[in-house]
């Protein structure tokens, strides 16, 4: 059964040229009541029940940046507006329009009004951003940020998601819920608590690959990336090569930002449980 959940077809009541926090938490839940199906409204979903798979879903070589699903759990599934699918917001970018005509984007999705879902790869926002696609799914003329190129909106958006996921890093660091440096991140690994393991780019071999293959044995997202000052701004102290954060709603958010953001990288450089 499709039915919207944003209300009219108007394009979203944003400030202009404004972006989401990067702290901000996951999609309110909608009380829009059942309307008919409009097949342009990409905010339509649908619910399908989704058998257990009893792995995550992947994104990227040897990467499980996903969500699992349990039996019987009910999957929203949005309109992606270039393949014309319905998928898993996981997998999605959610696109808001500013006032003055500007797409914006909601990596939060909380932003009112009609929303514009893209499945979360390069080509597909490319495509999206250079062939109007955008313009159609709102129904009214619709420009990129600062007369950006679709190339350049691509590298734009996966900018934002990427200051969002160190963010994130850091709010997980403050709630007490992430530990850096490898002894501890072993800890807590050894201790079946981690749902998330992050080691930089240029962490050595040695510590990286034994923590990767810990992980291994159990339900933990592991990635490969960032610099080593990136990862330590983030956590706000130095020399971070190795973070491990634990099962939360944070961390659920943090793997599907990573997988988002893989996606618009067509980055496959990560490790992890297959």
């Amino acid at each position: 059964m499709m039915m919207a959940d944003n209300g009219p077809d108007e394009p979203a009541k944003v400030r202009p040229s404004t972006v989401p926090s990067a702290e901000d938490g996951a999609r309110a839940p909608s009380s829009t009541p059942q309307q008919p199906t409009d097949p342009q409204n990409t905010d339509q979903l649908t619910k399908t029940e989704t058998p257990s798979t009893g792995k995550q879903a992947s994104l990227g070589k040897k990467t499980s940046l996903g969500k699992k699903t349990s039996l019987g759990k009910k999957t929203r599934e949005r309109l992606c507006i270039v393949k014309r699918e319905a998928m898993d917001p996981a997998v999605l970018i959610r696109f808001a329009l500013s006032p003055d005509g500007v797409v914006t984007p909601d990596l939060a999705e909380k932003l009112p009004g009609r929303g514009a879902w893209v499945e979360a790869n390069s080509a597909s926002l490319e495509a999206a951003a250079s062939k109007g696609l955008f313009a159609r799914a709102f129904k009214s003329a619709a420009k990129l940020p600062d007369g950006m190129d679709p190339r350049v909106f691509v590298d734009f958006v996966a900018s934002l998601l990427q200051r969002r996921i160190l963010d994130g890093f850091g709010m997980a660091r403050r709630h007490g819920s992430a530990v850096t440096g490898f002894d501890q991140v072993q800890a807590l690994l050894k201790a079946n608590k981690a749902g998330l393991l992050v080691s930089a780019i240029s962490a050595g071999e040695d510590g990286a690959s034994k923590l990767s293959r810990l992980a291994g044995h159990l339900d933990v997202t592991t990635i490969r990336a960032f610099s080593v000052d990136d990862l330590s701004g983030a956590l706000g102290k130095p020399g971070v090569h190795h973070l491990a954060v634990e099962r939360s709603a944070l961390c659920d958010r943090l793997v599907g930002d990573l997988a988002r953001w893989q996606g618009l990288l067509g980055a496959t450089n990560s490790g992890g449980n297959d």
